[in-house]
């Protein structure tokens, strides 16, 4: 079991590839019985130690700090910080279990993007916000997530995941202008991240109700390649830059309620490299 860990731990550690949630450090360990099968037989064989679970996974982002690569537009440098960006994800969500102890999950759903900034950003001279909209479009993401140490009530673990999806951009607007983009739009939006938490469980009802609140950080990177995407617009040419994050750490809480080990409900907050909302639902076969 500990080659297995240590075998699972390098692989979240080293792996490289959204603003992603961090998700309850416990998680692995919270859902141990099942809707069809009972819980796991650790002594009943290879095969018995596995289950499986099934859920919705929605992620809304209100606010991710980006910058663009470049050095500024000016001596200043001002213009390569983004004011806003929001990415909202509704997923459906399956995990592979082993053990209790280890998590491997992945989601696929749609996404849609959308960035305002002062028009520094984009061109020399302008300084009206101007906001760029997508379309929703299909995105994906999976990773692992493992029990690390449980003590008492307290859990110990770590997670480690990527996302990514490839909008197409539709339409630009600052007010003074509404612009529709139908080709040569497409933008691809990638990003990894690894973090570690830890939760206690409260048991309620003897123990067929409990309440898992946590704490973690995260460490993300992200890239956001626009394709040197660009457009003329009254004798104005915009030329957007690609994008990454402007912070690269981050901290949640959040809190999980689950009924008879079976099924449960996820609600999470994120701050500092963004500010977010996360919910997910989940039950177990």
């Amino acid at each position: 079991m500990k080659r297995v860990l240590l075998t699972a731990v390098a692989s979240l550690v080293c792996m490289s590839g959204v603003a992603l949630p961090l998700g309850n450090p416990a998680e692995a360990s919270i859902y141990t019985n099942g809707i069809y099968c009972g819980y796991n037989n650790l002594s009943g064989g290879f095969c018995n130690s596995f289950s499986f679970r099934l859920g919705f996974y929605g992620d809304y982002v209100f606010n991710r700090h980006l910058r663009l690569k470049e050095n500024g537009l000016d001596a200043s440098g001002n213009g390569r910080g983004i004011q806003e960006t929001q990415l909202n994800t509704n997923a459906g969500y399956i995990v592979f279990n082993y053990c209790d102890l280890i998590d491997i999950f992945a989601t696929l759903g749609v996404s849609n993007l959308s960035i305002m900034t002062s028009e520094i950003s984009w061109i020399f001279n302008g300084n009206r916000l101007g906001e760029f909209f997508t379309d929703t479009t299909i995105s994906w993401s999976f990773g692992g997530r493992i029990s690390l140490y449980e003590w008492r009530c307290w859990t110990l673990g770590i997670e480690g995941q990527y996302f990514q999806f490839d909008p197409h951009v539709t339409q630009f607007a600052d007010g003074a202008r509404n612009i529709q983009f139908s080709s040569h739009n497409r933008w691809k939006y990638r990003e990894w991240q690894v973090g570690a938490g830890i939760a206690y469980t409260i048991y309620v009802c003897d123990p067929k109700f409990t309440i898992v609140p946590y704490a973690g950080v995260k460490w993300s990177s992200l890239c956001l390649k626009t394709g040197h995407f660009w457009f003329i617009s009254n004798t104005e040419t915009f030329e957007v830059s690609d994008m990454n994050g402007a912070k690269d750490w981050g901290w949640a809480l959040g809190a999980t309620c689950a009924m008879c080990d079976v099924v449960g409900v996820t609600v999470e907050g994120r701050w500092a490299d963004e500010k977010a909302l996360h919910v997910r639902g989940q039950f177990r076969f």
